[in-house]
C-alpha cells in the first residue's frame, strides 16, 4: 500500500482527496501547512505528495528548500491556478480549474 501525503491550506480539500484515495486502497496523511508536511515526510515513507502551491506558512519554495537535496524524495503533484515554470522539472502540475 502506497502512502500519500496531501497538503492544502483548506482542510475540506484534504478531506475530499484523502477519502477518494482511501477508497482506492491508499493510506493517506494530510497537512494544512508546509512545515507539518515536511515533518511528516521526514518520519513516514511517503511515495507521493499532492499539494497546493499556497502553503501559506512557508510557501512552495520554502517547502522544497526545507526538504533539502537528499535523495529519495517522493514524486510531488502540485495543484495550482497559475503554474510557474521555475519548478516544472521538479513536479507534475495540475492546473485549476480542470477543464474537459
Amino acid at each position: 500500500m502506497q502512502n500519500i501525503l496531501i497538503l492544502d491550506s483548506e482542510p475540506e480539500i484534504c478531506d475530499i482527496i484523502a477519502e477518494t484515495l482511501r477508497m482506492k486502497g491508499y493510506r493517506t496523511f494530510s497537512s494544512p501547512s508546509g512545515r507539518r508536511g515536511v515533518y511528516i515526510l521526514k518520519r513516514r515513507k511517503i511515495g507521493l505528495v499532492i499539494g497546493s502551491s499556497d502553503l501559506l506558512d512557508i510557501g512552495y519554495e520554502g517547502f522544497v528548500s526545507e526538504l533539502g537535496a537528499e535523495p529519495g524524495h517522493p514524486r510531488f503533484i502540485r495543484i495550482q491556478k497559475n503554474p510557474d515554470e521555475q519548478y516544472a522539472s521538479l513536479t507534475d502540475i495540475i492546473k485549476l480549474p480542470i477543464e474537459d
